[in-house]
């Protein structure tokens, strides 16, 4: 197809590193476990005359991968510290004085600095969100417009870089897990993400073959035909970035073209591409973590267990997803399916599947649980599935008729549509 020849010629996209790689496809597991490891030197900076001299400013080293969640928890820490030894030392005393009969240490029960805080954190007077990955907070403020490229030497060897923070009284605000790279409904704004107008023409061309190709119903081309080798490879390379893709930090190019003109690659890397941006923080970690032990799994077999070269024994135990465990009804499987997908859909952890009077638990009762879960949906007497039957012909009551064939959809399978939807 010459369209898809000139797709390889013309597009000139660019792979971001985030300079830990350490060249070579052998080396990819080392590259990965390198990356997710690799720690960077900020400055914190106070804003608040209230924390105290000793606190006002501060290096740390903290790893890139991380988020600002972790880093709040350290200096919420440090912070009350002082002051909660200092409240331990005089509870302790006014427990050896009432044993003693001697008088309590006096404290003001209503102190302020008794109250709940949290801390807040800004780079270039932008707060940023607790999500946010320290790699990710940094290159965006190098970046003067949001499509720029920066060089890793910026982020690794221009530091220390200053991070702002102060203390805010009260509750921490909730947090809800979402994408991290969330869809965008301006169209012709993506597209100029691309920048050389014949590679979008290009495109456009190719997606409104493939819909044509589709629409027919003997297609005249397979659609192998429009898998574009050239990009798969630079897509599958680019996800193998586990410090760019966590920090939010993908170029345009990856995110934009996978979803807009998915036929381009193949069914394995737009999965991979879908687990590593589609479902937050803290399942993308777990879900490296995964690759990483899978993929040191030959290494060790051939007798180096625990060795230092593996990856999985040096794994950093960065953001692990929460996990629920529900218990569910065999009798009524489908319909306790239908409420935890309603509770439980939008929510990215890791689901662990319980039955009532029964002392299994783990991945082996979840996987059948969506074993049973699947054929309990396709049932016939769910009314869901065209069926041209003729016991099903002779029986039209409460039957919508479409065409030659004859579908009912009865409550419980609206109900099903509706959780789907959301």
């Amino acid at each position: 197809m010459h369209l898809k020849e000139a797709l390889t010629r013309s597009e000139s996209f660019e792979i971001v590193s985030s300079g830990t790689s350490l060249g070579g496809s052998s080396n990819v597991v080392a590259s990965r476990a390198s990356s997710m490891a690799k720690q960077i030197k900020i400055k914190l900076i106070s804003d608040d005359s209230s924390i105290g001299e000793q606190n006002s400013q501060m290096m740390v080293m903290v790893h890139a991968i991380a988020t600002f969640k972790s880093l709040n928890g350290f200096m919420k820490s440090r912070i009350g510290g002082l002051r909660g030894l200092m409240k331990a030392l005089i509870s302790s005393a006014n427990a050896a004085a009432s044993g003693s009969g001697g008088s309590n240490i006096r404290t003001n029960d209503r102190d302020p600095e008794d109250r709940e805080f949290y801390i807040e954190f800004s780079i270039n007077n932008e707060v940023i969100p607790s999500e946010t990955t320290i790699y990710g907070a940094i290159y965006r403020s190098l970046q003067t417009t949001p499509n720029d490229l920066i060089s890793p030497n910026q982020v690794w060897l221009s530091g220390p870089h200053e991070v702002h923070f102060k203390r805010v009284w009260g509750t921490a605000p909730t947090v809800v897990e979402e994408e991290i790279y969330p869809k965008d409904s301006n169209y012709d704004e993506c597209m100029d993400i691309l920048g050389d107008s014949t590679t979008i023409d290009i495109l456009q061309l190719l997606k409104v073959f493939y819909k044509l190709n589709s629409s027919v119903e003997n297609a005249g081309a397979s659609d192998a035909l429009f898998l574009n080798y050239k990009l798969t490879a630079k897509l599958n390379r680019q996800l193998e970035e586990p410090l760019i893709v966590a920090s939010g930090t993908l170029p345009g190019w990856s995110v934009y073209i996978t979803r807009n003109f998915p036929f381009l690659f193949p069914l394995d890397t737009r999965l991979f591409f879908l687990q590593t941006t589609s479902f937050g923080y803290s399942r993308l970690i777990h879900q490296w973590q995964i690759r990483s032990r899978r993929d040191d799994e030959p290494t060790n077999g051939s007798g180096s267990i625990g060795g230092r070269g593996s990856s999985s024994s040096n794994a950093l135990q960065l953001g692990r997803p929460v996990r629920h465990k529900l218990r569910v009804s065999r009798r009524r499987i489908l319909q306790g399916a239908m409420k935890i997908l309603e509770t439980y859909g939008s929510i990215p952890g890791l689901l662990e599947i319980e039955y009532f009077d029964e002392v299994g638990t783990g991945l082996g009762p979840t996987l059948e649980f969506y074993s049973l879960v699947s054929k309990e949906f396709s049932r016939s007497l769910l009314y869901m599935w065209r069926d041209d039957s003729a016991a099903d012909v002779g029986n039209t009551s409460g039957v919508e008729r479409n065409g030659s064939h004859y579908l009912r959809i009865p409550s419980i399978t609206r109900k099903i549509f509706i959780c789907f939807q959301h």
